[in-house]
């Protein structure tokens, strides 16, 4: 409460209604507020999401296909199902979907796939591959715009790894204002879904270390259907890339090893390789240093990996003794001949 007994929310907000002006009558005020959501002013669109439909088409399938998505366009809704049995089997993926509820999606043939396998309900963690039917497409940025719900739950979004998103052809836009047309006109204004989300390709992230990981929040690999625009968000290319490059490292590493273990790398200054089990059955046979060290209580210090492969350091120079002081057991640190 303030000091004159008034509200503090409500005197904050008559100053500020005062200092914009808001003198006029309070039916007035309501009916400007009322037009102006009514006719709200359109904002500047870019000449990018002005374009015809044809150019639109192909500027939605290029960002796509640039973010590692997959495109496959069919000539009508009929073809869908045949479609997704087609990129599953060509992705070597079980013919198995999680799917919601949507109309559109359930009206679909499925009959023509009957090995396919749809199961309904939000995703679960072990699902593969999730379908989902998308309010709008984007083509200025090659984004698909999902809503939340029954229809099309909002975990198929995020936790299979390959997403497969249905896209009519009368549903792709220009822009972002064209897209809130259409989630305004399905769903009404004033309402909306729980959640709006905005995909542009896979998942992917670079925060550790900046390498590019895909699929670290969601899918890796999607795919789309456009004129009944199938989108499966990003297609694994990339990722396979990534995935193939890093086993051929490994497999790398692992010759490299291999070749250590046996013997077979050559060492510097034209030393002959020698197999490892010759190698420590020498280092087994005491020498008359080790005997003198071990009389002396020192402790014999041998490299694991003196295979001769290693640059040893100069010996230290030792200092004169002084008279009546004996002399001290080093431990040895040697090499092979």
């Amino acid at each position: 409460m303030s000091s004159a007994g008034v509200p503090g929310r409500v005197a904050v907000l008559s100053r500020v209604r005062n200092a914009l002006g808001g003198s006029r009558a309070e039916a007035e005020r309501r009916a400007a507020v009322a037009a102006r959501l009514g006719q709200p002013v359109q904002p500047l669109v870019p000449e990018r999401a002005r374009r015809e439909k044809d150019q639109q088409r192909r500027d939605f399938r290029a960002f796509l296909e640039g973010q590692s998505a997959t495109v496959v366009e069919v000539a009508n809704g009929a073809e869908v199902p045949a479609a997704v049995g087609r990129y599953l089997r060509g992705a070597n993926l079980p013919l198995r979907v999680r799917a919601g509820g949507d109309p559109y999606l359930a009206g679909l043939p499925w009959q023509s796939e009957p090995a396919l396998e749809r199961l309904p309900g939000p995703a679960a963690a072990g699902d593969e591959v999730g379908l989902s039917h998308a309010e709008a497409a984007i083509a200025e940025t090659g984004t698909l715009v999902l809503a939340s719900g029954p229809d099309n739950p909002v975990t198929l979004d995020f936790l299979p790894e390959t997403h497969i998103v249905v896209v009519k052809d009368e549903h792709l836009v220009g822009g972002y204002e064209g897209a809130w047309e259409k989630i305004r006109a399905r769903y009404g204004r004033r309402q909306m879904p729980r959640t709006v989300n905005f995909v542009s390709g896979p998942s992917r992230t670079a925060d550790i270390g900046g390498q590019l990981v895909m699929g670290a929040h969601g899918p890796r690999a999607p795919v789309r259907h456009p004129r009944a625009r199938l989108t499966g968000r990003p297609s694994a290319t990339a990722a396979d890339a990534a995935v193939e490059a890093a086993l051929q490292l490994c497999l790398a590493a692992l010759a490299i090893a291999g070749r250590l273990v046996a013997g077979a790398v050559s060492f510097p200054a034209g030393r002959p390789a020698r197999p490892l089990g010759a190698r420590l059955r020498r280092r087994q046979q005491p020498t008359q240093c080790d005997e003198q060290g071990q009389r002396a209580g020192g402790k014999q210090q041998i490299s694991a990996t003196s295979h001769g492969a290693h640059s040893w350091p100069a010996p230290r120079r030792q200092r004169p003794r002084r008279a009546g002081q004996q002399r001290r057991a080093w431990p040895l640190l040697r090499s092979q001949p």
